[in-house]
């Protein structure tokens, strides 16, 4: 049996529970959550899916018991208690792989304390910006020219700009085989916009970014009602169009014979194959922790300077999950 700790078990947890037990290797997970509702959550998302090893047991628990041996760990709280759940879990248990969920943290200094205690205490850790684990992706990287510059426009509207721009920066070090990833410009949208969940905020603007082999990554997002985000990919031998909402490619060069079609890839889908993954092999599709973090960086001093600019105030954290 293979030891599996999934701490979180809301909407995002309960989704990666869906997933994990899809695999065909006998698991043995455990689900920690504070919160009964959660839990129930997950209870209630586990009857839709069908269990792919019949010895995989499953327990639910409010708190982590000491001393508990797991080989993966996946962290899928929200933000704001990420970090202390992370130090919880190599403080009580002892785990040789880590998942975590993005946006990883908001405090800067939080993300070099992680990186020493993984070092310290030897853990391999990743983070769970999918993208570069979709089919579609994958193909587009395979017909990538190395010498060919990139340039990757992001648009659209309320796709949540703040939490989610980690995903675009990720997918774009993914085409790039870039980490060093640097603010370019930023103009963003001067009035508070709260997030759907308490105590969070969103934004609205425009950023772009630059690598150390100049490519460019411009992202926007505006404020009207419909959820839409469209991918505009280009290099001297290859252009087209993605709208994800709609999943309609619109080819404009094809040089490079792009011919896969977009199918997006859910939590519940992706998660036993992450496990699979590093259990046979030691190893992960999804980013490296040093990786990430230093593409975490290059965004989340500018939310949190531009939130301390509308809120009048200096604060501790960057808002954002």
């Amino acid at each position: 049996m293979h030891n599996i700790l999934l701490v979180g078990a809301g909407q995002l947890g309960s989704r990666h529970l869906q997933g994990a037990v899809k695999s065909g290797l006998p698991l043995n997970i455990t689900v920690i959550d504070p919160s009964t509702e959660s839990l129930t959550l997950a209870k209630e998302r586990l009857k839709e899916v069908e269990i792919g090893n019949p010895k995989t047991t499953i327990s639910f628990s409010e708190q982590l018991s000491e001393g508990m041996a797991c080989e993966i760990c996946i962290i899928a709280t929200t933000a704001n208690y990420r970090f202390d759940v992370f130090m919880e879990v190599i403080q009580k248990t002892s785990v040789k792989k880590l998942i975590l969920e993005k946006v990883l943290f908001q405090k800067e200094s939080e993300y070099f304390i992680v990186e020493e205690k993984l070092n310290l205490y030897g853990i391999k850790a990743w983070v769970n910006c999918p993208r570069r684990m979709f089919p579609f992706y994958k193909h587009l990287k395979s017909l990538v020219n190395k010498n060919e510059q990139i340039s990757l426009t992001v648009d659209g509207s309320n796709w949540g700009m703040a939490c989610n721009t980690i995903h675009f920066i990720d997918l774009f070090s993914f085409l790039t085989e870039s980490f060093k990833i640097k603010s370019f410009s930023t103009s963003l949208v001067n009035e508070l916009e709260h997030s759907k969940r308490k105590d969070f905020y969103e934004v609205f603007g425009h950023t772009e970014y630059i690598d150390d082999q100049n490519n460019r990554l411009k992202i926007s997002c505006n404020k009207r009602d419909e959820v839409e985000v469209t991918i505009h990919f280009k290099t001297s031998s290859l252009e087209f169009l993605l709208c994800e909402s709609t999943q309609t490619i619109n080819i404009i060069k094809n040089n490079g014979a792009l011919n896969k079609d977009f199918e997006p890839q859910f939590q519940s889908s992706l998660t036993h194959l992450n496990i699979e993954e590093i259990i046979n092999n030691d190893n992960c599709s999804l980013t490296p922790y040093s990786e990430s973090k230093q593409m975490h960086l290059s965004f989340l001093p500018t939310l949190k300077k531009h939130f301390e600019q509308l809120i009048g105030k200096n604060l501790s954290h960057c808002p954002i999950t």
